[in-house]
């Protein structure tokens, strides 16, 4: 699983780095949504797919599949190796690097605040659910089904929303309120929840706790040049593994010591914290972010 969780990323990476080194930046936007988008969808068919032919005694199936990623890995390798090679940038290495950090410090701050948010839900909404005495499995099914498609459309409406029609900053800024305000209401159902009403709320918690995702890769890329897309992506996708690696045991022991209500709020919270530094920072030039940045003595 190691191995695996240390290959699968390269895939994430690239795909960011596609989007954002070779496609004009009126349409990073909408790609990255799209992009972000079919992830989740990709969860969703594999969720419901692979337990219907382990099911029927189709479980050899899966093993064809692993195959079938592997020469696909195989392939992309290879045209990866016989791509053209960018033109070198005589830069410092060393100073590139550590201007990267400079600038993208607001939103590594803010993906790391947000990273948690999604997997909360998905690990821990179940078990809540029965704190409420919602005991239905297709009840969870249908939520958290609901849950990802709303983050799906969310994505996609927030990318072509970006490239033309609304700033990056107004469009986070207004996911993020609806995940703070949402995750508190979800934190405060009451005991035996009306079934319609918890689904109904459920496709909006989706588009605020899930909305956001393309967001602080598009910002990311702003800020920097066309020669350091990539080390950048690499970046804000180390940031947002580190945040889940990070936030869930958190909100494990949240859990055990306060329970799952205490945990939802604490949630909001660093939503709101992410809206702040949305509001404060999103939409500077990077001079000015840079001459923003808190310094140390």
């Amino acid at each position: 699983m190691l191995i695996l969780g240390m290959v699968l990323p390269v895939f994430s990476i690239l795909g960011l780095y596609a989007i954002t080194h070779d496609y004009p930046a009126h349409q990073v936007g909408k790609l990255l949504g799209i992009r972000q988008s079919v992830i989740p969808l990709g969860g969703i068919v594999a969720g419901t797919v692979f337990p219907l032919l382990i099911v029927a005694g189709l479980f050899p199936v899966l093993g064809g599949m692993g195959v079938m990623i592997c020469g696909m890995t195989l392939l992309l390798l290879i045209a990866v190796r016989r791509a053209p090679s960018t033109s070198s940038v005589n830069l410092s290495k060393e100073a590139t690097f550590h201007a990267s950090l400079r600038i993208l410090w607001p939103v590594g701050l803010v993906a790391f605040l947000l990273g948690a948010g999604q997997f909360s839900v998905l690990v821990f909404g179940l078990f809540y659910l029965h704190t409420l005495a919602v005991h239905a499995a297709w009840i969870g099914g249908v939520l958290f089904g609901l849950f990802l498609a709303g983050g799906f459309l969310a994505r996609i409406v927030a990318g072509f929303l970006v490239d033309g029609v609304l700033s990056l900053k107004h469009v986070f800024s207004t996911i993020l309120m609806i995940g703070a305000l949402t995750m508190i209401i979800w934190g405060c159902f009451p005991d035996h929840p009306v079934v319609w009403g918890i689904l109904c709320f459920s496709f909006i918690l989706g588009i605020g706790i899930v909305g956001y995702n393309a967001l602080p890769f598009q910002w990311a890329a702003s800020l920097v040049g066309h020669h350091q897309k990539g080390r950048v992506m690499g970046i804000m996708s180390a940031v947002a593994g580190l945040s889940i690696t990070l936030w869930m045991p958190v909100f494990g022991m949240i859990v055990e010591i306060w329970g799952y209500r205490a945990m939802w709020y604490v949630l909001a919270i660093l939503y709101v914290a992410a809206l702040v530094v949305v509001l404060r920072y999103a939409g500077l030039s990077t001079s000015n972010q840079a001459t923003a940045q808190p310094t140390v003595d």
